[in-house]
């Protein structure tokens, strides 16, 4: 299973993949819960297509767009 340590080892990549979908999106895209949806798929796609990570869904618990 995944333990703390596991996942750990993973979060600089995850990390990696969220900044790199997020950055280059516009505002709008950020804004919207129609673009929201979208950028979650992508994430969520990236994760598993480049870690071992089991992951099942993506959570937005914040978004502030400057």
């Amino acid at each position: 299973g995944f333990t703390p340590r596991r996942i750990a080892a993973h979060e600089p990549a995850i990390r990696a993949i969220i900044t790199n979908i997020v950055t280059d999106q516009s505002s709008q895209t950020l804004l919207s819960a129609d673009g929201r949806t979208h950028l979650k798929q992508l994430i969520l796609g990236q994760i598993k297509t480049t870690t071992d990570v089991k992951v099942t869904g993506v959570l937005f618990t914040d978004v502030a767009v400057q």
